[in-house]
């Protein structure tokens, strides 16, 4: 059974303007990326899907945290949570 998740994007673009932000950014594969707070899982995910890099997603809340370890999983990316 596939899980769906339907989250509004994080940013007024979705992933086609967090793709753009990271080129400008300069994100590669070899970038540690850093997402705070609620909401950041969509944005995670762009940047692992599409350019390979480790992202860690930190959220004070436990179900979130879920959710996001939930949607990695569902995207074939691992995940751990702490």
């Amino acid at each position: 059974m596939t899980e769906r998740f339907d989250l509004p994007p994080v940013s007024p673009g979705g992933a086609e303007y967090t793709l753009m932000a990271v080129r400008v950014a300069g994100i590669t594969a070899a970038t540690r990326c850093l997402t705070i707070g609620r909401g950041h899982t969509p944005a995670a995910l762009t940047l692992a899907q599409h350019l390979g890099c480790h992202v860690t997603g930190l959220s004070r809340s436990p179900d979130r945290a879920r959710t996001a370890q939930a949607m990695a999983e569902a995207a074939g990316r691992q995940g751990r949570q702490a």
